[in-house]
């Protein structure tokens, strides 16, 4: 009897120390938890045949995870299906929300996050089992949009994509094709509205026109058709709300922020820069902030723009070899990474004059043009002849 007792105060105390870890870290329900650890009991055998291990925790741990995971991938589902059909009107079922119903919209956000053919969505409200999402364009004008990137996107991926292709390759040539063929949105510098449109990969494909929400989209609209793993990172860059992309190329993380490497010029001619992509954090997060615990780590310079084209220098002999290789070569421009960039040991033109002067008899230059990207230690210089 006085083993029994013990069985029944241990199993008592298991209980009670589940119920105090669900309730600091609001992750279980009561009856999840109850039910998972009697399931396999009768109540005579409850009280008197109970032998529990370490390994018997793990598992009534491991499986009460797994059903919250589930409760909550069915109501993702739930929402992902009404809002692709532009629905006004999404029943959500009560009893799979559970503890998941303070992060209502949360699975929303991770929805329209995961999948940008979702578009014109704008807000909605939640109560008692329905949800109502409102939209910025009628429904059949949204699954009319929705119809014309999937043929558009079907139709540029054959031209541009070649199966022989690295991830790099592939990832690349889909940044390249954004940005060779969208114009970023500017007119809200003119106070001007900006139209929905442009917060879609509509926008992008169709329009032409976009701002950093339709870019990321975009980006991830065609990555996910190519099997290539990609997010959409919500967050701030210089201080204003910003999205850009992070992508896994060959098991490693980079951000690729595809709006950045669209610059707009005071001419307005279309250029294409790569500071911005295949970054580690500890490089974007000079000028972006991100939510961390919510996207893998970037740690990884393996396909960073620079390292993989061998554009990395690391101090002033190579930056004037480079330069001068350049200028030898007839190139019209060069741009270069310097780890240990500073002004006045990398002065552009001291530099640039001592090679011309050295080498007078090869080299012909009337003109040249560098800007400098402090934030990235990036140097670009343009040969005007």
């Amino acid at each position: 009897m006085k083993k029994k007792l013990i069985k029944i105060l241990v199993l008592e105390l298991i209980i009670v120390s589940l119920l105090f870890f669900a309730i600091i870290n609001n992750e279980f329900k009561l009856t999840n938890i109850i039910k998972e650890i009697f399931k396999d009991y009768t109540k005579e055998e409850v009280n008197t045949n109970i032998d529990y291990d370490a390994n018997n925790i793990d598992n009534i741990v491991e499986n009460i995870f797994k059903s919250e995971e589930k409760e909550k991938d069915s109501i993702y589902e739930t929402i992902k299906k009404g809002l692709l059909e532009g629905k006004t009107s999404i029943k959500v079922d009560e009893n799979l929300l559970g503890e998941n119903r303070d992060n209502f919209f949360d699975i929303v956000e991770d929805v329209l996050l995961d999948n940008p053919e979702i578009m014109y969505y704008t807000s909605g409200k939640y109560s008692n089992g329905i949800f109502t999402p409102k939209y910025s364009k009628p429904i059949e004008e949204k699954q009319v949009h929705q119809k014309i990137i999937k043929e558009k996107r079907d139709e540029i991926i054959p031209k541009i994509i070649d199966n022989n292709m690295s991830h790099y390759e592939k990832v690349k040539t889909i940044h390249d094709f954004i940005i060779n063929n969208t114009q970023y949105d500017t007119r809200h510098f003119n106070g001007e509205k900006i139209p929905s449109e442009s917060y879609t990969v509509y926008g992008v494909l169709i329009k032409g026109k976009a701002v950093c929400e339709g870019y990321a989209k975009t980006m991830k609209y065609f990555l996910d058709y190519l099997d290539i793993e990609s997010m959409i990172v919500v967050g701030s860059a210089n201080g204003e709300n910003h999205a850009w992309n992070i992508v896994n190329i060959d098991g490693d993380y980079y951000h690729i922020d595809a709006t950045w490497d669209d610059p707009v010029t005071d001419d307005g001619t279309d250029t294409i820069i790569y500071d911005y992509f295949n970054l580690k954090d500890k490089d974007i997060e000079k000028t972006h902030n991100w939510n961390r615990d919510k996207y893998p780590i970037c740690n990884s310079d393996k396909y960073n723009y620079y390292y993989y084209n061998e554009l990395i220098v690391f101090n002033y002999t190579e930056f004037y070899n480079k330069v001068k290789s350049a200028l030898l070569n007839n190139k019209d421009e060069i741009s270069l990474k310097i780890l240990d960039y500073d002004e006045k040991t990398y002065n552009i033109p001291s530099t640039i004059n001592n090679i011309v002067i050295n080498n007078s008899n090869k080299i012909t230059i009337n003109k040249y043009a560098y800007s400098i990207n402090t934030n990235q230690n990036i140097v670009k210089i343009y040969f005007l002849k």
